[in-house]
């Protein structure tokens, strides 16, 4: 008999496939699936459903999720309301008997030889939140995955008097206001007696969890990889972009006047701190040491960074012919003539400068007079400029580049092969090795989150949230695709609103104005202007006004835009400020309820466009994506970015405002965009220029007190902590465990639309992670296996909640961030030897304590543990060394995992809700049981080596 299980609403119907005729072909051998739609009735089949959307093959009758649709730029698009999936296969069956298991959570329908074994109705839903919490589902055999929530369990027996026969399973998913959701419905079959495997043409996995967890990773990279083909094949402008790289290539590349030297990184930079060491001034001088930092802080963001009245206090010639006022700045001796002295003290009126802030202090305005008697005149700046720092050693280059590409340590066969390689050119090797692996995606990933304020939500995401669109970045930097056209699918906000598409990044709920806030992002991320304060008013300290951030934000939106009274500043303020006494440093030039057309405010930054960059009939958007990506001040913001992600710090910083700040080496800035241009905006090319480069791989340096400062020269790269996202992913790569924390969502069962709650699927890596935050910090609705990952996340600066954009985090050292490592959840997790640990397999075939202790420092810290290191770990280890392990006819039976009953939103105001999470909580601290294998003495022994390594100030700095 053939038992099958099957989930699904418990409501039958009478709409099989009752005629021979009507059987779909099945190929022998193969599981076909096949995706219909879009329908928007979820409650009957469709008589004729068409030809399928897409299809697809797999081993095993699961379902895991829908491969992803893609428009023709290959931008995660919907496949509509609900669709239909129809499983299609051919098993071979032995003569006899059999149960057939069933499960599904929405209309399904199981077919065998063209005869309806099992229905499922639609899943009745409501109640809100105060649905009752129902007990684990009993499962026909021991050891078994119970079904998943929501998901329906029907039994069937089946006689097959031996041979081929034809199985059908057809589900629909989604439907009005569902999520594209599966849950965990399949088709298992087994004996009495034996256990359940998924139904495939060769046999399936057992329905275990361990079963279930291989076959969805399985399923899931074949699934990836369709996505892949599909997102290649889908994409039609490859060839507008290979034209737009031409012509950017002509007209934006500003090439170097000096035909001199070596046009290198390491060229550029050797020869400015050459130069900088021949011109460097006296920091002992009046000036140097009195003078300029009088300057610095008050007068050269405007007349020196800038050349505002036609004044620049930095040149010499020009202090002594004066501005546009007429009057010379500086009369050498003469204090009464010199028109600076008279501008800079208090009774100047409305001609004081600088114009906003205290003014300057009679302390101040005395080394003034006293300069100005002297002379007035002006030096060199000191500058300080340190030996160029020696290149490191292979392994500390290896992790070096391993951490700064995929975010991890390399393994410790990459070590050992990379060690013993005599080529001359394995540096660049390894570089083009990483720069192939996907975890390259992965690593930048938190980086873009931030700068572009991805910010969706678990609960409401309505609520002053953005859409998913981390998958579209994420999928991007997979395909490496350039980045002018990254930057442009982001601003025409492209594909998906809620399933991933760059249209996601459109959402900005609750907020007066949506397309400001997206066009202060955009001026960020790619052009370097901070338009923050203009929201409301204008800049204080920038040149941008409140119009230019409105102009920007009639672009995004397509038509003009009324200026509401939230975005303002109230009159009372004003008042406020005089009652003080003094004026305010902001203006409001836009009045409330004024409208503002879609006009470009930045002309400064773009050149005439071309033909062929704009296409006919473009709409604002897509002009504002050219006026943006079409421009060398995009290329150099970008390369800028990169060059501090490497390097420490950026070319000009701070990188995401760099009105006022000049670049510290403008002709390696220069070089680097051509390079960029030139590649095509190749990501992957230009990081490449910089790791390869002998700057790069030299010994860290401490970096400048000021970053703000002008006098970077890049002696070595400056030290760097890891980010909190390469923190978290590391560990777990250095213990070789993966995630497996289940489903990040609260409402499991999948019973709202993605407006309402998100599913964010099974993290493997920590970006895929979001606020924790729910409705008023309700325990029933808290994830514990979550929170330990996010308590390290927040303890190193990540953001649970981006509303705003960023580059730089909150980094500085604090007491949390040792604290959690070495008394957090997570640690206890990673350091406990269990029985499926890749540590305790090593442990297992160590041949000696040495042995095991040179394993795991190069496997944790990438290098040869120290003398005195050795010596204390290795008497740790040897102790009980020999006595280790324990016999086969000694170890223990596996314990039974204790499951507790689901909690969703659907059920977390029910009162067993809160008491079901306390104990989550406890088995979460608890931790995975430890291994049977390993003597308890030694194991604990073991264990403190792997918490000692995993707690050294090593694994959270890149080397």
């Amino acid at each position: 008999m053939l038992r099958i299980f099957v989930f699904a609403p418990i409501l039958f119907f009478g709409t099989g496939l009752t005629c021979a005729d009507e059987i779909p072909k099945s190929v022998p051998g193969v599981l076909e699936m096949h995706l219909y739609g879009p329908f928007k009735d979820d409650k009957t089949f469709p008589t004729d459903p068409g030809e399928p959307l897409i299809s697809w093959r797999q081993e095993s009758l699961g379902f895991v999720r829908l491969p992803n649709r893609y428009d023709d730029w290959g931008v995660r698009d919907d496949w509509g309301t609900g669709v239909m999936v129809r499983a299609l296969t051919e098993v071979t069956l032995e003569p006899g008997d059999y149960e057939i298991l069933s499960r599904s959570r929405s209309l399904s329908r199981l077919i065998i030889d063209g005869e309806t074994l099992v229905n499922f109705g639609k899943q009745k839903r409501g109640g809100g939140a105060h649905n009752k919490v129902v007990p684990i589902a009993e499962v026909p055999r021991e050891g078994m995955r119970p079904p998943a929530m929501d998901d329906v369990e029907k039994l069937v027996k089946f006689n097959s008097e031996g041979g081929n026969h034809t199985v059908v399973f057809d589900v629909i998913v989604g439907g009005p206001k569902l999520r594209l959701e599966f849950g965990e419905a399949c088709v298992a079959i087994a004996k009495e007696g034996e256990m359940f495997r998924l139904m495939g043409p060769d046999g399936g996995p057992e329905l275990t969890d361990e079963g279930w967890l291989r076959f969805v990773a399985k399923t899931e990279e074949k699934l990836t990889a369709i996505d892949v083909e599909s997102r290649t094949t889908a994409d039609r402008q490859v060839g507008y972009w290979d034209k737009r790289h031409a012509l950017a290539a002509k007209h934006l590349v500003a090439g170097s006047g000096d035909k001199s030297g070596d046009k290198s990184i390491d060229g550029l930079v050797t020869k400015r701190i050459e130069r900088a060491r021949k011109e460097s001034g006296d920091p002992d001088s009046f000036f140097n040491r009195e003078v300029r930092p009088i300057f610095s802080e008050h007068c050269y963001r405007c007349h020196g960074e800038k050349e505002k009245g036609d004044l620049n206090l930095q040149v010499q010639k020009n202090i002594l012919a004066g501005g546009e006022s007429g009057f010379p700045s500086v009369v050498p001796g003469n204090l009464h003539e010199s028109f600076l002295l008279e501008v800079v003290t208090p009774d100047a009126g409305p001609d004081q400068m600088p114009p906003k802030g205290e003014g300057l202090t009679s302390e101040e305005i005395e080394v003034l007079k006293r300069w100005v008697k002297a002379g007035g005149g002006i030096e060199a700046p000191p500058l300080d400029v340190a030996d160029v720092s020696p290149q490191v050693d292979d392994l500390t280059f290896l992790r070096r580049v391993w951490i700064d590409t995929l975010g991890v340590a390399p393994p410790i066969g990459e070590v050992r092969r990379f060690e013993s390689s005599h080529s001359p050119e394995k540096k660049e090797e390894m570089i083009d090795q990483l720069l192939e692996n996907d975890r390259w995606a992965d690593n930048w990933m938190g980086y873009w989150q931030d700068v572009l304020a991805e910010n969706p939500n678990l609960l409401k995401p309505n609520l002053n949230n953005t859409g998913p669109f981390r998958y579209w970045i994420h999928e991007a930097l997979l395909d490496n695709k350039a980045m002018d056209r990254f930057a442009t699918e982001l601003i025409t906000m492209r594909g998906s609103t809620w399933g991933g598409g760059a249209s996601g990044f459109s959402i900005a709920s609750q907020n007066d104005v949506p397309m400001a806030a997206k066009a202060h992002i955009i001026g960020t991320a790619f052009l370097g202007v901070d338009m923050k304060c203009a929201r409301c008013h204008d800049a204080p300290y920038h040149e941008t006004t409140q119009e230019n951030l409105f102009q920007m934000a009639a672009m995004l939106k397509k038509e003009e835009i009324k200026v509401p009274a939230t975005s303002s500043v109230p009159a009372t303020f004003f008042d406020h400020v005089k009652e003080g006494g003094r004026e305010s440093l902001i203006q409001v030039t836009l009045d409330i309820g004024s409208k503002v057309k879609p006009v470009w405010p930045f002309d400064e930054f773009c050149i005439e466009k071309p033909d062929g960059v704009l296409r006919k009939g473009a709409n604002p958007r897509e002009h504002i994506a050219a006026e943006v990506t079409f421009s060398r001040r995009f290329a150099e913001v970008l390369v800028n970015r990169v060059w501090k992600r490497f390097m420490g710090a950026g070319l000009v910083e701070p990188v995401d405002d760099w009105e006022g700040h000049a670049p510290s080496d403008p002709e390696l800035l220069r070089f680097l965009a051509d390079e960029f241009i030139r590649g095509g905006y190749d990501l992957k090319h230009l990081s490449k220029l910089i790791l390869t480069s002998r700057v790069y791989q030299r010994e860290a340096i401490n970096p400048p007190a000021k970053l703000t400062d002008s006098e970077r020269f890049f002696e070595g790269p400056y030290r760097r902590r890891m980010s909190a996202e390469q923190v978290v992913d590391n560990a777990w790569h250095v213990v070789g465990r993966e995630m497996n924390l289940g489903s990040l969502t609260m409402d499991i069962e999948g019973r709202l639309a993605p407006d309402k709650f998100l599913n964010f699927g099974c993290p493997k890596r920590a970006w895929e992670f979001t606020t924790m935050a729910n409705e008023r910090d309700r325990p029933s609705l808290a994830m514990p296996k979550f929170q330990a990952i996010v308590d390290v996340l927040l303890a190193f600066g990540w953001r649970n909640s981006r509303q705003e954009p960023t580059t730089v985090r909150m980094e500085e050292p604090n007491p949390l961030q040792p604290g959690v490592l070495a008394n957090g959840v997570m640690g206890g997790w990673l350091t406990r030897l269990t029985d499926d640990s890749e540590l305790t397999q090593l442990c297992l075939d160590a041949k000696s304590a040495k042995s095991l202790t040179d394993e795991l420092f190069l496997r944790f810290l990438t290098r040869q543990p120290t003398g005195p290191e050795r010596e204390k770990f290795e008497s740790l280890l040897a102790d009980g060394f020999e006595t280790r392990v324990v016999p086969e006819s000694e170890i223990a039976p596996v314990e039974n995992r204790e499951r507790t009953p689901y909690v969703s939103w659907s059920n977390h105001l029910h009162g067993e809700a809160n008491l079901i999470k306390q104990r989550q909580e406890e088995l979460a601290r608890r931790g995975p049981a430890p291994t049977r294998f390993l003597r308890n003495h030694w194991r604990e022994q073991a264990e403190d080596v792997l918490w000692a390594l995993m707690n050294s100030p090593e694994m959270t700095m890149v080397p």
